[in-house]
C-alpha cells in the first residue's frame, strides 16, 4: 500500500509544473481577436494605421494601458458607438452599456499580424454587491471604509462585464488599418 502511494506522489510531483503553469499565451490568437495579416511591411507602419484606425471609428486611445505593441482604447458608450435598441434589455430595463477596442501587433520575419478586438460590456455593479454581502460569513460588521466604497468615487466603483464581442466593428477597423497600411507602402 506504501508502494503505491510511493508511486502516486512521485506521478503528481512530475506533473505538478504542468498543473501549475497553466494556460499562458504569448498575446491574442485567432480565437479570441479578429486578425488580419500585412505582407513586407514594418510594424510601426501597422501601429500608426491602427492608431489613425481607432481615431476613425470613434475610440480615444488611453496611453496609460497602452503599451509599443498594443493600443487600448477608453470605452464608449453604445449610444454614442451607433447601437442601442435591443442590445440591453433586460426585464423590460435598459442597462447602460459600452465597448472597449484592443488593437495588438506583432511582427515575425517578413509579416506584421494585426489583432483587434471589441469587447461589448455592460454595468454589473449592483450584481457584484449583492453576490459580495450574500456570501459573507459572518454576521460581524468586519467591512472596511474600502469595502462600503467610502473611500472611492462612484465611477471607481462602477463595474464592467464583459458580454460578448462586436466582431462586424473589429473587421470594420482591421478594413480602415489595411487601407491605410496599403496606402503607405504604395507611396
Amino acid at each position: 500500500m506504501i508502494r503505491y502511494a510511493a508511486v502516486i506522489l512521485c506521478c503528481l510531483m512530475s506533473t505538478l509544473p504542468l498543473l501549475t503553469a497553466g494556460c499562458a499565451t504569448a498575446g491574442p490568437s485567432a480565437l479570441s481577436a479578429t486578425v488580419q495579416r500585412f505582407e513586407n511591411t514594418n510594424r510601426g507602419t501597422v501601429l500608426d494605421a491602427a492608431r489613425l484606425a481607432l481615431r476613425e471609428t470613434g475610440y480615444r486611445i488611453e496611453p496609460r494601458a497602452s503599451t509599443e505593441d498594443v493600443l487600448h482604447t477608453y470605452p464608449v458608450d453604445l449610444a454614442a458607438y451607433g447601437q442601442g435598441g435591443v442590445v440591453g434589455e433586460v426585464l423590460g430595463r435598459r442597462r447602460a452599456r459600452r465597448t472597449v477596442a484592443t488593437t495588438h501587433v506583432k511582427q515575425t520575419k517578413q509579416t506584421v499580424m494585426a489583432y483587434c478586438r471589441v469587447e461589448i460590456q455592460e454595468r454589473s455593479t449592483e450584481a457584484r454587491r449583492l453576490y459580495a454581502h450574500e456570501h459573507g460569513l459572518s454576521d460581524l460588521p468586519t467591512d472596511t471604509p474600502i469595502d462600503r466604497e467610502g473611500a472611492t468615487t462612484q465611477e471607481q466603483n462602477t463595474v464592467w462585464r464583459t458580454i460578448g464581442r462586436d466582431k462586424s466593428k473589429e473587421r470594420s477597423i482591421l478594413d480602415i488599418i489595411a487601407m491605410i497600411v496599403l496606402e503607405a507602402n504604395s507611396s
